[in-house]
């Protein structure tokens, strides 16, 4: 089991409707921490007794970013922490995104699925020389992260459900029209856009977004299907244990 340790809160603030983007200060995770991984926090607090996995937006020294989505009880304990406040989080958890060399490169992620592909993003600027990002959220009062990348210097399109802002249609739809042709494309959202870009038929590395119980390879709870060399040609892969990065050809997207 992961050990746990006690963050202090630097910041944490709403950024969006029930958005908010929070700085911990904790340097027993960010010495390990990659991009594509995530922590556990921990609520204690009443009936929350589960932890709530979230996905590092960025890592900076001793501190890292999480940006998260208020869904339920936990959360919200999670949103009225304030500046000098602690909370106790394990990690870094998972298999992260683990870039490659490839010089053209497409990011696209999905509302809340949007976060973890900044620090990738950063760590992409030293190798690749053509970076795209495809940004699609409900509307555009959630739109999120958009002057981080483009204060990296990287392309940053948008697309909203109800045409709202810019491209009306989801993220996988506006790639499409650019015309990019990247060597790889990296993406984390909901499962309908993740098959989506898996049906492209360009390499691509998905992180999934599934609901986890023990957030740390106990349970199977946030078990998925992925190919395998065996008599059935497939297996339940621990999206917390063995992802949340997989490779989008090994994943079986049931209808």
């Amino acid at each position: 089991m992961l050990k746990l340790t006690k963050a202090e809160v630097l910041n944490n603030v709403q950024i969006a409707p029930n958005i908010y983007d929070m700085w911990l200060k904790s340097p027993e995770i960010t010495k390990n921490a990659k991009a594509g991984q995530f922590i556990n926090v921990y609520i204690d607090k009443g009936e929350h007794i589960l932890p709530r996995p979230i996905s590092i937006c960025e890592i900076y020294g001793d501190n890292l970013r999480i940006v998260y989505h208020i869904v339920g009880g936990g959360t919200e304990y999670i949103s009225s922490k304030t500046e000098g406040d602690t909370i106790k989080i394990s990690g870094p958890v998972g298999n992260g995104f683990n870039p490659g060399k490839e010089k053209k490169v497409a990011l696209i992620g999905g509302g809340i699925g949007l976060p973890p592909l900044l620090e990738l993003a950063k760590v992409l600027k030293s190798t690749a020389t053509d970076i795209k990002v495809f940004a699609g959220f409900r509307n555009k009062e959630v739109v999120i992260l958009q002057e981080n990348f483009i204060n990296l210097g990287i392309e940053y399109y948008i697309s909203t459900d109800d045409g709202s802002l810019a491209y009306h249609g989801n993220a996988v739809d506006c790639f499409k029209i650019t015309n990019f042709s990247p060597d790889i494309i990296y993406a984390c959202g909901p499962t309908v856009m993740l098959k989506a870009v898996a049906k492209l038929g360009i390499p691509s590395k998905l992180s999934l977004e599934e609901r986890m119980a023990c957030g740390f390879g106990a349970c199977v709870g946030c078990a998925v299907k992925v190919k395998e060399e065996n008599a059935q040609g497939w297996a339940y892969k621990k999206v917390c244990q063995n992802g949340p990065v997989f490779l989008g050809d090994e994943v079986i997207f049931d209808e």
